[in-house]
């Protein structure tokens, strides 16, 4: 019969040696190193925030040195810009005219005959005197006459108010037969 024996042996490697404790001189260098690398941190973080620029009065014609974000939106309509616009839209639109149209042209002569026949009515009413005549003819609705025109009309013979009430539906007819270029 054999007898083994086993052997036990034990290796220890220590790596780092054994900590001694720190003294309070080194304890607090370390504290203060910890709170001075804090604190340069803390500033080199925090100073974009200080270097802003603090608030700038705004005065109307002055440009600001930085980009500034309105707090609300606003509008403003540019009456130039508008303006432009419109004339932009207003000639892409192609013009269209229309041949002239003989109802139309007889109505705007019958409107005519009807304020010339009223005109001719109030010259040659007797009961009324100038200044009448010239309020009736300042309230007639289809055509608008001037102070100086209707004192005038008020004032020329019958002969010459004749003569123009002619020429007046002459040019009136040959207007409306024309059209529109």
């Amino acid at each position: 019969m054999t007898v083994t024996r086993y052997v036990e042996v034990t290796v220890s490697f220590d790596l780092m040696p054994a900590r001694l404790p720190a003294s309070p001189r080194l304890r607090v260098l370390q504290i203060s190193l910890i709170l001075a690398v804090s604190l340069v941190s803390f500033a080199i973080l925090t100073m974009p925030l200080t270097l802003r620029p603090t608030t700038q009065a705004l005065d109307v014609g002055v440009v600001l040195q930085y980009t500034m974000q309105a707090e609300r939106d606003i509008e403003y309509v540019s009456e130039v810009r508008t303006e432009e616009a419109r004339k932009v839209a207003e000639s892409k639109v192609d013009p269209v005219f229309t041949s002239p149209d003989p109802a139309i042209a007889r109505q705007q002569i019958e409107r005519l005959r009807t304020a010339m026949q009223y005109i001719t009515s109030v010259r040659t009413n007797v009961e009324l005197s100038l200044e009448d005549k010239k309020s009736n003819l300042v309230e007639l609705s289809d055509v608008r006459l001037k102070l100086e025109t209707i004192d005038y009309v008020v004032g020329i013979s019958d002969s010459r108010w004749d003569s123009a009430q002619s020429e007046a539906l002459r040019v009136l007819e040959q207007i409306m037969r024309r059209a529109i270029l």
